[in-house]
């Protein structure tokens, strides 16, 4: 067992494409997520990992604010502002129903 923390990116950039964003990571089995923020204009996901776990797809959506969700929308991750708060995204995570 080897247990670290890992930063992931969702997004690259602020961008908003009118609708919720679908993302998918590789990440190790199990692992728990521990926050989401923005970091060098990214949007990131830090997760404790077991890295000697194998890969799973884990799922993501992105919600902006005012927007329609869907109703399996998942565990809320948390929300975070970007361009010093006028870009606000909300995330959940898809593979974490509540």
């Amino acid at each position: 067992m080897s247990i670290t923390i890992f930063k992931y990116i969702l997004k690259e950039t602020a961008d908003y494409r009118g609708h919720e964003e679908h993302i998918k990571i590789n990440i190790p089995c199990l692992a728990e997520i521990l926050k989401v923020d923005e970091c060098e204009g990214k949007l990131v996901v830090w997760a404790l990992v077991d890295i000697s776990l194998s890969l799973e797809a884990r799922h993501f959506v992105i919600y902006r604010d005012e927007q329609a969700m869907l109703a399996d929308h998942g565990h809320y991750c948390g929300t975070v502002q970007m361009n010093g708060g006028k870009v606000v995204f909300h995330v959940f995570d898809k593979n974490n129903i509540s």
